[in-house]
């Protein structure tokens, strides 16, 4: 409040209009706002200091630096425990709530609410390929990688970029996949591998298979035809490595704007239709 005008403030009590004037004086015509009071959301009080209060559509979080909680009826339940402590910075986008606190980042699903992870780094360690008893199609040398498949709670994808690469060169045997890492996401519905092989000659690396979630092994007996049918993998690396081009059967999707590129742009969209 900032009252310069003590006539005023007095007039207007008196005919009482407004409890409280904000920048308001006889130079300055200010802003009037009119006090209500306030309604007690939750039943019990919060023990802990609160650092933050974020409210995204009908969701309100509540956050004391260590845990970010969420009104649920009158009473909060946890959402997060173990941050770091300082201010919680957060901020929506559609159906989803994105907070970090200088060390931690994490996302909430809205309606739920669910908790989750925000991003996930790429698979760390290579898998292991070696040549397999029998088999008659896969034949040469082969570069072998794999990625996460993470599928969220509104059915939304992240697809990783890939693993570390092994190789292995069979004389038309199976390649035998294994030493695959699964990764560990909090609030995602289901966190998939995707394995991927290329050879000297191809244009891309090309979708074996996709694994569910637990299996560490598999028996690749695929033909090179095959593979080269199922979905290409192509990456960007600009400070990080990125997909720029998925696809499966004759669906594609690009990173990058070809209407953009004149000539060359042209003759890309012109091989997409002709495929």
């Amino acid at each position: 409040m900032n009252n310069l005008d003590t006539p005023l403030n007095l007039f207007l009590k008196q005919q009482g209009e407004l409890p409280l004037l904000v920048n308001a004086d006889t130079t300055l015509r200010g802003r009037l706002k009119l006090l209500r009071s306030l309604k007690a959301l939750n039943s019990t009080a919060e023990g802990s200091e609160v650092h933050s209060v974020y409210r995204a559509q009908d969701l309100i979080l509540v956050g004391d630096g260590v845990n970010l909680k969420y009104l649920n009826g009158t009473s909060l339940s946890s959402l997060f425990t173990g941050l770091s402590g300082e201010y919680i910075s957060m901020t929506d986008v559609a159906n989803w709530v994105y907070l970090g606190d200088g060390t931690n980042k994490k996302s909430i699903y809205i309606s739920g609410p669910t908790a989750c992870d925000w991003g996930h780094a790429v698979p760390s360690a290579a898998p292991t390929c070696v040549t397999g008893a029998g088999g008659a199609n896969p034949n040469g040398t082969y570069l072998c990688y794999y990625r996460y498949k993470i599928t969220l709670p509104d059915d939304s994808v992240i697809y990783t970029g890939l693993s570390p690469v092994d190789s292995v060169a069979p004389a038309t045997q199976k390649i035998e996949w294994s030493g695959l890492v699964h990764a560990s996401f909090t609030g995602a519905t289901s966190v998939a591998i995707e394995l991927f092989r290329t050879m000297t000659g191809w244009s891309a690396k090309y979708l074996v298979t996709e694994l569910a979630e637990g299996t560490v092994a598999y028996s690749d007996n695929l033909t090179d035809g095959v593979v080269q049918a199922n979905t290409p993998f192509a990456e960007t690396d600009y400070y990080i490595d990125y997909a720029s081009i998925i696809g499966r059967d004759r669906i594609y999707g690009i990173q990058f704007h070809p209407e953009k590129s004149q000539h060359n742009g042209l003759r890309i969209l012109k091989n997409f239709i002709n495929m």
